[in-house]
């Protein structure tokens, strides 16, 4: 998936009559999430959710991967009291959205970037779409909701084995499994996307909106709580594996 512009934004986006497409735009690294996105991302849900212009929104990134995960090669915070004042930033900003938003992955759907395609309601992706959260493989877990989020999904054994293991979700598992709704061609992906989105987005928006709280409603009550307990595990994972590469002696 391309973007309709050539912009240096890590963030675009574009409307499309009622439905605002939203595009991961750092192609260079596989739309790895830096700060900026995070922050950027956070700013666009905001404004479009109070946005009665748009009804649906679908997310996708620019060139073959949906993203990639985290950049790791922004510093970021050493420490537990900087690591809870920053918390990486707003990642949530795109779950709170209480329109339909419709994730269309194409690529690698890895760690970070895994987490924020199962904030989306809907996903559809592309035979060769790959989900994955490896983060055990370099002794840290999951931080934006990847336990919790892929639980609801998965169930507890199948997300456990995939948390723990680190492998690779391919697109017809996660088809099989109930993680995407559907598969499509990559040359076809994004207008499924728009037509499944235009669909939401030209029923009633309070009816829409109401549906979505209504039925997230029961999940989201624990879901807080359980999301503070696996950011905070995360931060522990974090600052044990930073202590751990530091030379002896070091502090």
């Amino acid at each position: 998936m391309q973007a309709a512009t050539g912009s240096s934004e890590p963030v675009t986006v574009e409307h499309r009559d009622r439905v605002a497409v939203v595009r991961l735009n750092r192609p260079q690294v596989r739309n790895a999430m830096n700060r900026a996105m995070v922050d950027e991302l956070a700013r666009v849900f905001a404004r479009l959710d109070t946005d009665a212009a748009v009804g649906a929104v679908v997310l996708c990134g620019n060139g073959p991967s949906f993203c990639s995960g985290l950049d790791l090669s922004e510093a970021r915070p050493g420490d537990l009291p900087g690591l809870l004042l920053d918390g990486l930033g707003d990642r949530e900003a795109p779950y709170r959205l209480r329109k339909p938003l419709i994730g269309a992955v194409t690529g690698a759907a890895y760690g970070a970037g895994f987490e924020l395609a199962l904030m989306c309601d809907l996903l559809l992706c592309e035979p060769a779409a790959k989900f994955r959260l490896p983060e055990i493989t370099i002794g840290g877990m999951p931080g934006a909701g990847g336990t919790q989020r892929l639980m609801g999904v998965l169930g507890y054994a199948r997300a456990l084995e995939a948390c723990l293991s680190g492998r690779v979700i391919a697109a017809a598992e996660a088809l099989e499994r109930g993680l995407v709704l559907a598969i499509h061609d990559a040359s076809a992906l994004e207008a499924a996307a728009l037509e499944l989105a235009a669909r939401f987005a030209a029923q009633s928006l309070p009816s829409v909106m109401l549906i979505k709280q209504a039925m997230r409603g029961s999940r989201d009550l624990a879901l807080g709580q359980s999301l503070a307990l696996e950011r905070l595990s995360s931060y522990a994972c974090m600052l044990d594996r930073i202590a751990r590469a530091k030379p002896a002696g070091e502090h």
